[in-house]
């Protein structure tokens, strides 16, 4: 549809620091005025969310096949199956005030875009009030991407883009707990996560085309 074809437009310009491209791609979905925020943030990763005004592009599921596995949390088409959502709105309002954001933008809009997803009814985070500079902003924007998009399959993209891969190096931490004494701690997942910046934020470039151009005499850094 226009409005998916805007909002992918808005991602990759994103992801290639195209702000102001991104910024008017964003902007466009929103004054559609076809899409809006559905009211059950649970219920709109389950069968009742499908095909509601939040989802702007979709996966459909087949049948006898996986569908929502981003994180191989699937099911078959035949355990109540639902649809794999690839964007939805709550992205596009997110992409909109970082886009902003960077451009130094601090305008009303931002804090508009952030609040209507804080302000979800089965959500009611606390509003984003008050004057922020750039950097406040901007670190309120990435958080709320943490929370509100969570095992959608964005976050490796949202730190390479970030360049913040570095300070998520080193052991993996998963939930809060309580100990035996009501002490809270954060539960260790068991392993150690690895980075590599002269690999991880660049892709290689496929042999085809290093085969293709004798110009290319090697790969990206990390990449033999």
């Amino acid at each position: 549809t226009y409005g998916a074809a805007l909002a992918l437009k808005a991602r990759v310009a994103l992801r290639n620091e195209m702000w102001s491209t991104a910024r008017d791609a964003a902007q466009v979905v929103i004054s559609l005025g076809v899409y809006e925020l559905y009211p059950d943030y649970q219920g709109l990763f389950q069968r009742e969310g499908q095909n509601s005004s939040e989802i702007i592009f979709d996966r459909l599921y087949t049948e006898g096949g996986n569908t929502y596995n981003a994180f191989a949390y699937s099911a078959n088409a035949s355990n109540d199956s639902a649809n794999m959502i690839l964007i939805r709105y709550a992205d596009v309002l997110l992409m909109y005030a970082e886009a902003k954001v960077e451009l130094g933008e601090l305008d009303q809009s931002v804090y508009d875009a952030l609040n209507e997803i804080r302000s979800r009814p089965t959500v009611e985070m606390p509003l984003i009030e008050g004057s922020h500079s750039q950097n406040e902003l901007r670190e309120i924007v990435r958080n709320e991407r943490v929370v509100e998009l969570g095992f959608e399959g964005l976050r490796l993209y949202d730190m390479n883009r970030w360049r913040i891969g570095e300070e998520k190096e080193g052991e993996v931490l998963g939930s809060h707990f309580r100990d035996s004494d009501g002490n809270w701690y954060l539960q260790s997942i068991g392993f150690t996560r690895s980075f590599n910046p002269n690999r991880d934020y660049l892709w290689p470039i496929p042999i085809s085309k290093m085969n293709s151009n004798s110009a290319i005499t090697q790969n990206n850094p990390g990449y033999n």
